[in-house]
């Protein structure tokens, strides 16, 4: 899936990224909530070369199962997901727990952005994005 970036994106995507911050904790596990399936593989592939232990759901209530019985160091969220959606479950998220969230979603719009950041989010990157961009944002708050 990684081959689809493009050759040279490819390269620099199988290397992990160093810095002082990927030193500090060996495997810390990640939640992946998406209900794009080829999407949500392909950036647990990409996480999972970075050192990352990367968990996948695909809806909100799937997601706030996993992390009642588990919860992970941070979660990236999508915002458009069946049934609850990802402002629905961070408002959960934001009530029980206090690990960081990132929300991942095509609605990339200034007024979205604002109001995923309102609601909780620790960031907020939109659809399509750089596997690289993100893992260097899930670093830089963990």
């Amino acid at each position: 899936m990684l081959a689809s970036l493009g050759p040279s994106v490819t390269a620099l995507c199988q290397q992990p990224v160093n810095n002082a911050k990927s030193m500090q904790t060996p495997s810390q596990r990640l939640l992946l909530v998406d209900d794009d399936v080829e999407l949500a593989a392909m950036l647990q592939e990409f996480l999972q070369l970075q050192g990352f232990e990367t968990d996948v759901v695909h809806s909100a209530e799937a997601a706030l199962h996993q992390i009642a019985q588990a919860p992970p160091d941070l979660a990236v969220l999508d915002v458009m997901l069946p049934g609850m959606s990802g402002f629905e479950a961070l408002q959960v998220l934001r009530a029980r727990h206090d690990f960081p969230v990132i929300m991942l979603t095509a609605r990339g719009e200034e007024s979205e952005r604002i109001l995923g950041l309102l609601r909780g989010a620790d960031d907020y990157l939109a659809k399509p994005c750089s596997p690289l961009e993100l893992t260097l944002r899930i670093r830089t708050i963990l």
